[in-house]
């Protein structure tokens, strides 16, 4: 079975401790986090944004965009695309 959890912080170390709560817990209820499926995503523009992001052992891979729960979440916050993917499907079904 793979949980879904999304991890919101304002910044890298607020992020950095809450990975580090998550990873505490789940290990004295037996889970792990798998490295490779976990990818990391800033909403901010940066001119030296790292392609990873390490803590501990874990190295995150930095992405532009993923989909989670269905919806397609990216470093612009610009939803126009996924607002545009909800029309197209209303009017596939309203015309269908």
């Amino acid at each position: 079975m793979l949980d879904v959890i999304d991890i919101i912080a304002r910044s890298r170390t607020a992020l950095k401790k809450a990975f580090l709560s998550l990873e505490r817990a789940a290990g004295e209820m037996g889970l792990r986090i798998y490295e490779i499926k976990t990818k990391y995503l800033t909403t901010r523009e940066s001119k030296n944004q790292q392609s990873y992001f390490q803590i501990k052992n874990f190295n995150f891979e930095a992405v532009q965009s993923f989909k989670y729960l269905g919806s397609l979440i990216n470093v612009n916050n610009d939803n126009s695309a996924e607002i545009k993917k909800i029309i197209l499907m209303a009017n596939k079904g309203f015309y269908g």
